[in-house]
């Protein structure tokens, strides 16, 4: 692989700021209002730790807390020593809605709307996010289990593979607004979209943003195997500043807005490097994409948003592929 120079006729000045203009165009008109979100509660601590972060910090947008209640049918063998599965569930959502009267109250968000569904929690909490026509959903970042199940089964994660919306997951505690944001983006499709969220928490909270591409150890290799020994270190300098320069271009948006931004192209696994990288920074959420929903995201556990959620100690903020 041979190193490049300035006179390489692909990264022209005028090359360089058409190029620049369609990322800002791509980003600019994907920006979200944010005018709805959905707030997962279950009354445990991460819960109540999501509903005071988005009671706090999500001022002008209109929450919905959602409880869902789900009873199953009670064993034919009890007979009648128990009340019938309908009646349990109606017992159930009349204390619920009392509860979560309260819970609201408690968490500073009294004018939110209050909301008690049954069934299945992470299918009722997608079909409440598209009922309500909301731009995200909150829920608290609970650990995650050990061993073989250590992230499967849980409802946040059913709802991660399930919602086709944003979904932002509060990592307790979160008692101030965010000063710093890590964005994550590669060389798709997704990246708009990730920049574009991006740009809308610099905003409101007029945070700093540290903008991240991994360069993975297939990369790295691949260029390594095509050099030899005495080029190897050459060619991945510059695969490094050629990396620096496209995700230059890629945060182009960002300082357009006038947001303070710092470009790190990083060589490494992906899923590590996110969360050292966000740790470095001091970075209060990650906004990464995530690919797949539903069957789709069911093959993609090994991916790097599965991996960030599972290892990082920040809340993070997914974005999914477009419906």
């Amino acid at each position: 692989m041979a190193c490049r120079d300035s006179s390489d006729s692909r990264f022209t000045l005028p090359r360089l700021l058409t190029a620049a203009h369609g990322v800002y165009s791509r980003v600019t008109s994907q920006v979200p209002t944010l005018a709805r979100a959905i707030v997962a509660v279950d009354f445990a601590e991460p819960s109540q730790a999501a509903a005071e972060w988005a009671a706090r910090f999500l001022t002008g947008v209109k929450l919905t807390f959602v409880h869902v209640v789900d009873i199953p049918e009670p064993p034919s063998f009890l007979g009648r020593s128990i009340p019938g599965r309908v009646e349990l569930l109606e017992n159930a959502r009349r204390g619920a809605e009392a509860r979560l009267q309260e819970f609201c109250v408690a968490v500073g968000a009294r004018a939110a709307v209050r909301e008690v569904r049954a069934g299945p929690a992470a299918a009722e909490l997608t079909a409440a996010a598209a009922d309500h026509q909301a731009d995200l959903i909150v829920v608290g970042k609970h650990g995650w289990r050990t061993g073989a199940k250590r992230y499967l089964g849980s409802t946040a994660d059913r709802v991660l593979r399930a919602a086709i919306v944003p979904v932002l997951l509060v990592r307790p505690p979160a008692d101030r607004p965010p000063h710093t944001v890590l964005c994550a983006i590669d060389d798709s499709a997704l990246t708009a979209p990730v920049l574009a969220w991006t740009l809308m928490l610099a905003r409101r909270f007029k945070a700093a943003v540290t903008v991240v591409h991994t360069i993975e150890p297939t990369v790295s290799g691949a260029v390594r195997m095509g050099t030899v020994a005495r080029e190897s270190d050459r060619a991945l300098k510059a695969l490094h500043r050629d990396t620096e320069r496209w995700l230059n271009e890629r945060a182009a948006p960002l300082k357009a807005a006038h947001v303070s931004v710092t470009t790190r192209a990083v060589f490494g696994d992906s899923g590590a490097t996110v969360s050292s990288e966000a740790k470095r920074a001091g970075a209060d959420i990650i906004v990464l994409a995530r690919r797949g929903a539903g069957r789709a995201a069911r093959l993609l556990m090994g991916s790097t948003s599965h991996r960030v959620v599972r290892q990082s100690d920040r809340t993070v903020l997914l974005i999914p592929e477009p419906a």
